[in-house]
């Protein structure tokens, strides 16, 4: 059975559309911990700051979990079906 690319069955177009939105997602988290990391290192003495850069870097480290824990559980979904 030959499928063009608009007889993919929906399980199909679901997976491939998650997997799209949690790469760009992981992308933004990696650049979000990259740019934090840089505003650690231009805070200097400033306590405050560094706190800051700390919480930001925090926050999308546990973002970026959550992105890999979601991948493994779309992969997970979608290889039981086949």
């Amino acid at each position: 059975m030959n499928l063009t690319k608009f007889d993919k069955p929906i399980v199909d177009i679901f997976s491939e559309a998650s997997l799209f939105l949690l790469s760009i997602i992981g992308g933004i988290a990696l650049l979000v911990i990259v740019i934090s990391g840089i505003l650690y290192i231009f805070a200097g003495a400033n306590p405050e700051a560094q706190n800051k850069a700390k919480g930001t870097a925090t926050k999308a480290i546990i973002g970026l979990i959550f992105v890999l824990v979601s991948y493994a559980i779309i992969k997970t979904i979608s290889n039981i079906g086949t």
